[in-house]
Order: structure tokens, then C-alpha cells, then sequence
């Protein structure tokens, strides 16, 4: 078996947001709340991935959706379980849509502040891409130190797949991407995925494999 190449301590990611839940369909803010994938959802990820991607380890957040995703894609393979990929804590917006909140004015102070401020029983985003990328660092040490020979895959798969949620994804891009770019601009659809090369201090978009 031929082992996946890798020059330094590059290596490529494929990033993977969980597919469709009820919530996500009637656009509620969801974090904490741990909804199923919709049959909708799953019939998504099925057309989108009819094979597996070739990928020698999988990681995902311990939602629900985002290990039903993982199954759906990747069935029957061991996935690494990341707390910290969580999406971020939605406290006071939890399960509520924008249009219901427009005129309150905590929801409209958290607009005004970018998204970057506190949210009422939740996260702030400082806290939310501290608790993200720490976690990412943490994976890419046991990648660097398990990374073993490639079990059928070739040498064109990924490294690793992580199926996590789009805020997570975002604060990945946002704070390790290169070239830089805001927090917002890296927003997949529900069942979307982005390419990455990991050179061991950013994180760069390639064409998906």
C-alpha cells in the first residue's frame, strides 16, 4: 500500500458542514439543541455523496446531526469525537428566527456588533474561535503523531474529514485561513464541504478532490 503523501507537515482536510435538521429548514438559530437530520437532509447528503471521500480519519462534533452526517457519508467508520467542535452557544437566540427577534433589543445590539458580541446565555465569538481552534490544534498533534500508512485510499484522499457545523467552520477559516478573510465569509449550505491544505500554520482552500 502506497503511503499518502505529504511534504513537511502539510496535508489536506476536507471540512464538512452536517446536513439538514428541522430548524435549519425554518432558518432557526440552532447551537445547543440537538436535532435529528431531516429525511430531506439525509436524501441531500446521499445525492451529494452517492461514494465516501477518501479520507484516512474522520472527527466530528457529538451532535446528533453532525454523527448522523458522518454515518450517512462515511457508514460504519470510526469517528473521533471533539467536544469543542460544537456550534457556537446560542443562549437567549436559541431556536428563534431573525425575523422573530427584529426589534428586540438584545438581538439588535449582537447585529450591530457584528456578531462578535456577547449573546444572553451564550457564547461570545472571541470565546467561541478560542474554543474552536484550540480544539483544532489539539487534533492536528495527534494527527502529526498517529498518521499511519494509507488503508486503500491512494494518495489523492484527504487526511481527514471533519463533519462540524457551519459556525465552527467559519471560525476555523476565520482565524487559521489564508488568504485572511472575515468571519462570515466562509458560509457553506447545510451538507456543504470545503477543501483544505493545512501547512502546519494555515489553513488554504484547494479544489476538492
Amino acid at each position: 500500500m502506497r503511503e499518502i503523501k505529504q511534504e513537511n507537515k502539510s496535508f489536506d482536510l476536507l471540512l464538512i458542514r452536517h446536513g439538514l435538521t428541522a430548524w435549519n429548514a425554518e432558518k432557526r438559530y440552532i447551537g445547543k439543541t440537538d436535532l435529528p437530520l431531516t429525511e430531506a437532509g439525509i436524501a441531500q447528503l446521499r445525492t451529494k455523496w452517492p461514494q465516501p471521500p477518501c479520507c484516512q480519519y474522520l472527527y466530528s462534533s457529538p451532535t446528533l446531526r453532525c454523527l448522523q452526517t458522518a454515518e450517512v457519508i462515511f457508514p460504519g467508520r470510526a469517528v473521533n469525537v471533539v467536544p469543542g467542535f460544537r456550534e457556537l452557544a446560542f443562549g437567549y437566540f436559541e431556536g428563534k428566527t431573525a425575523a422573530e427577534m427584529m426589534g428586540d433589543p438584545l438581538y439588535e445590539a449582537w447585529l450591530e456588533s457584528g456578531g462578535q458580541g456577547q449573546i444572553p446565555g451564550g457564547e461570545s465569538m472571541s470565546a467561541f474561535v478560542e474554543r474552536c481552534t484550540g480544539s483544532f490544534r489539539r487534533m492536528i498533534i495527534e494527527l502529526e503523531q498517529n498518521r499511519k500508512r494509507d488503508e486503500g485510499c491512494g494518495s489523492d484522499g484527504y487526511l481527514a474529514a471533519l463533519i462540524v457545523h457551519g459556525g465552527t467552520i467559519m471560525a476555523l477559516m476565520s482565524a487559521l485561513g489564508y488568504p485572511p478573510r472575515s468571519f462570515f465569509d466562509t458560509m457553506l449550505k447545510c451538507g456543504g464541504s470545503l477543501a483544505c491544505r493545512w501547512d502546519g500554520k494555515q489553513l488554504r482552500e484547494i479544489e476538492p478532490k
